[in-house]
């Protein structure tokens, strides 16, 4: 099997294990990411799913966090520097909404475990969660800090990427406190 062909099949294995949330789709961005590492789906992902894997949210942020640049650079040499504008918004939607996911389910982990615990333990544990909160936040600032530094006059020519930051930032912005209520959104997503 040539090379391409090898990559097209690994891609959608790839793909369908992400969006089946199968295990395995780290395992197959990873085998994508070592025949070519200048792919910024499996750049992102392979980081992506180590992210997912962790317990600790400061440790789950930093590893997306400090992939965020290489991704974003190899997007835009993929896609913007070419000026495929359609598959450069997909890449982008894609590592925006991905991003966005981290945070709700690394979020709604903190509020499970959170609720487990006695009212003398959750009042000795708020300060670790208001900071864990908070990284989750600045995950979020920093991909568009990101995104703004590198893409800047596209993003403020507005498109779909532009409308997702925005949304990301406004539901974050809808709680007070500048935290995203993760169990209202894990009812709205089982539909309760």
């Amino acid at each position: 099997m040539d090379n391409d062909k090898e990559l097209e099949n690994l891609y959608d294995l790839a793909r369908f294990a992400k969006d089946t949330d199968n295990p395995s789709a780290a395992k197959y961005y990873d085998m994508i990411f070592k025949k070519d590492p200048t792919s910024w789906e499996a750049c992102f992902f392979t980081e992506y799913f180590k992210a997912l894997k962790c317990d600790d949210v400061h440790e789950a942020t930093s590893i997306l966090n400090n992939n965020l640049e290489t991704v974003l650079n190899l997007v835009k040499v993929a896609y913007y520097d070419i000026v495929d504008i359609a598959f450069f918004d997909l890449a982008l939607s894609e590592i925006l909404s991905q991003t966005y996911r981290l945070g709700t389910l690394l979020s709604i982990k903190q509020t499970d475990e959170f609720e487990k615990l006695d009212v003398c333990a959750q009042n000795k544990r708020l300060p670790e969660v208001r900071q864990d909160i908070v990284a989750i936040r600045n995950m979020y600032f920093f991909l568009g800090d990101k995104i703004d530094s590198i893409f800047g006059n596209y993003v403020e020519e507005g498109g779909d990427a532009h409308a997702l930051i925005n949304d990301m930032l406004s539901k974050i912005a809808e709680d007070k406190d500048g935290v995203y209520n993760a169990r209202k959104h894990k009812r709205h997503q089982s539909g309760i």
